[in-house]
Protein backbone atom coordinates (compact mmCIF):
# COMPACT_ATOMS: atom_id res chain seq x y z
CA UNK A 1 0.00 0.00 0.00
CA UNK A 2 2.97 2.28 0.46
CA UNK A 3 3.40 1.96 -3.26
CA UNK A 4 -0.17 4.15 -4.08
CA UNK A 5 1.02 7.19 -1.58
CA UNK A 6 3.99 7.74 -3.91
CA UNK A 7 4.05 9.23 -6.91
CA UNK A 8 5.06 7.71 -10.49
CA UNK A 9 8.50 7.82 -11.15
CA UNK A 10 8.13 9.70 -14.29
CA UNK A 11 5.95 12.06 -13.49
CA UNK A 12 8.08 12.94 -10.49
CA UNK A 13 10.83 13.48 -13.50
CA UNK A 14 9.04 15.86 -15.17
CA UNK A 15 8.19 17.54 -12.04
CA UNK A 16 11.46 18.08 -11.53
CA UNK A 17 12.20 19.65 -14.39
CA UNK A 18 9.32 22.02 -14.96
CA UNK A 19 10.20 25.40 -14.40
CA UNK A 20 6.59 25.99 -12.23
CA UNK A 21 8.58 27.01 -8.98
CA UNK A 22 10.44 29.37 -10.39
CA UNK A 23 7.53 31.34 -12.74
CA UNK A 24 5.74 31.57 -9.07
CA UNK A 25 8.47 32.77 -7.33
CA UNK A 26 9.41 35.10 -10.38
CA UNK A 27 5.63 36.41 -10.06
CA UNK A 28 5.63 36.55 -6.36
CA UNK A 29 8.89 38.63 -6.72
CA UNK A 30 6.86 41.38 -8.75
CA UNK A 31 3.89 40.92 -6.27
CA UNK A 32 6.37 42.13 -3.18
CA UNK A 33 7.55 44.85 -5.96
CA UNK A 34 4.38 46.32 -6.30
CA UNK A 35 3.20 46.02 -2.65
CA UNK A 36 5.99 46.22 -0.38
CA UNK A 37 7.46 49.65 0.33
CA UNK A 38 11.01 48.91 1.30
CA UNK A 39 11.67 46.62 -2.11
CA UNK A 40 9.94 49.51 -4.14
CA UNK A 41 11.48 52.55 -2.60
CA UNK A 42 15.36 51.16 -2.65
CA UNK A 43 14.64 50.07 -6.15
CA UNK A 44 13.68 53.86 -7.33
CA UNK A 45 15.90 55.65 -5.47
CA UNK A 46 18.61 54.12 -7.28
CA UNK A 47 16.33 53.39 -10.78
CA UNK A 48 19.41 55.90 -12.73
CA UNK A 49 21.39 52.81 -11.48
CA UNK A 50 18.71 49.92 -12.47
CA UNK A 51 18.16 51.00 -15.96
CA UNK A 52 21.71 50.93 -17.21
CA UNK A 53 21.87 47.27 -15.60
CA UNK A 54 18.75 46.37 -17.73
CA UNK A 55 20.34 48.02 -20.97
CA UNK A 56 22.97 45.54 -20.45
CA UNK A 57 21.09 42.67 -19.58
CA UNK A 58 19.01 43.09 -22.60
CA UNK A 59 22.22 43.53 -24.72
CA UNK A 60 23.55 40.56 -23.35
CA UNK A 61 20.20 38.56 -24.05
CA UNK A 62 20.15 39.78 -27.59
CA UNK A 63 24.06 38.53 -28.43
CA UNK A 64 23.10 35.31 -26.51
CA UNK A 65 20.32 34.82 -29.11
CA UNK A 66 22.28 36.00 -32.03
CA UNK A 67 25.37 33.83 -31.10
CA UNK A 68 22.96 30.91 -31.38
CA UNK A 69 21.82 31.57 -34.78
CA UNK A 70 24.92 32.25 -35.71
CA UNK A 71 26.34 28.70 -34.12
CA UNK A 72 23.94 26.61 -36.11
CA UNK A 73 23.71 28.60 -39.04
CA UNK A 74 27.51 28.01 -39.10
CA UNK A 75 26.60 24.19 -39.31
CA UNK A 76 24.76 24.23 -41.96
CA UNK A 77 21.86 25.38 -43.65
CA UNK A 78 19.17 22.87 -42.80
CA UNK A 79 20.04 23.49 -39.40
CA UNK A 80 19.60 27.63 -39.20
CA UNK A 81 15.44 27.29 -39.52
CA UNK A 82 15.10 25.64 -36.16
CA UNK A 83 17.99 28.47 -35.00
CA UNK A 84 15.42 31.06 -36.34
CA UNK A 85 13.03 29.29 -34.57
CA UNK A 86 14.54 28.62 -30.93
CA UNK A 87 16.15 32.54 -31.41
CA UNK A 88 12.55 34.05 -29.62
CA UNK A 89 12.66 31.68 -26.55
CA UNK A 90 16.59 32.10 -26.35
CA UNK A 91 15.49 35.70 -26.02
CA UNK A 92 13.01 35.36 -24.22
CA UNK A 93 14.65 33.01 -21.63
CA UNK A 94 17.72 34.88 -21.07
CA UNK A 95 16.10 38.07 -19.91
CA UNK A 96 13.80 36.28 -17.68
CA UNK A 97 16.66 34.70 -15.58
CA UNK A 98 18.78 37.41 -15.73
CA UNK A 99 15.72 40.18 -14.55
CA UNK A 100 15.29 37.41 -11.71
CA UNK A 101 18.66 37.36 -10.31
CA UNK A 102 19.15 40.73 -10.30
CA UNK A 103 15.69 41.82 -9.05
CA UNK A 104 16.47 38.80 -6.32
CA UNK A 105 19.65 40.46 -5.65
CA UNK A 106 18.49 44.02 -5.33
CA UNK A 107 15.34 42.39 -3.13
CA UNK A 108 17.62 40.82 -0.58
CA UNK A 109 19.90 44.09 -0.46
CA UNK A 110 16.52 46.49 0.12
CA UNK A 111 15.85 43.71 3.34
CA UNK A 112 19.09 43.87 4.27
CA UNK A 113 19.23 47.97 4.11
CA UNK A 114 15.24 47.82 5.81
CA UNK A 115 16.25 45.64 8.74
CA UNK A 116 19.80 47.60 9.33
CA UNK A 117 22.07 44.06 8.57
CA UNK A 118 25.13 44.04 7.01
CA UNK A 119 26.48 41.97 5.15
CA UNK A 120 29.35 40.04 6.58
CA UNK A 121 32.07 41.40 4.30
CA UNK A 122 34.32 39.05 2.05
CA UNK A 123 37.87 38.17 3.59
CA UNK A 124 40.54 40.30 2.05
CA UNK A 125 44.33 39.90 2.68
CA UNK A 126 43.69 42.39 5.85
CA UNK A 127 42.06 40.13 7.92
CA UNK A 128 44.85 37.47 8.18
CA UNK A 129 47.26 40.03 9.12
CA UNK A 130 48.64 39.66 12.63
CA UNK A 131 47.18 43.15 13.77
CA UNK A 132 43.29 43.86 12.08
CA UNK A 133 42.13 47.33 12.68
CA UNK A 134 40.28 46.92 15.53
CA UNK A 135 40.55 43.49 17.87
CA UNK A 136 37.11 44.63 20.08
CA UNK A 137 35.28 44.26 16.61
CA UNK A 138 37.07 40.69 15.62
CA UNK A 139 35.52 37.35 16.91
CA UNK A 140 39.42 36.38 16.99
CA UNK A 141 40.85 36.36 20.35
CA UNK A 142 43.30 39.51 21.15
CA UNK A 143 46.95 38.75 20.94
CA UNK A 144 49.48 39.41 23.88
CA UNK A 145 51.51 41.61 21.21
CA UNK A 146 51.13 42.91 18.17
CA UNK A 147 53.59 43.65 15.35
CA UNK A 148 52.11 47.53 15.40
CA UNK A 149 52.23 47.31 19.04
CA UNK A 150 52.31 50.79 20.74
CA UNK A 151 53.26 52.25 24.18
CA UNK A 152 49.17 52.30 25.33
CA UNK A 153 48.17 48.34 26.54
CA UNK A 154 45.16 49.50 26.56
CA UNK A 155 44.42 49.33 22.64
CA UNK A 156 46.78 46.92 20.09
CA UNK A 157 47.40 48.56 16.59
Amino acid sequence: MASQDREDPVQELIRQYLPTETLSEARNLLHRFQEGEAFKLYVLRRIWLVIPVGLVIVLVSLACAAATVLFFAAGGSWLALPAFVLAPFILIGSLFVQLYVFFSWLESRALAKAFRRRARPVPTWGRFLPCPGSWRRSSWPRPSQCWRWRRRRSRCC
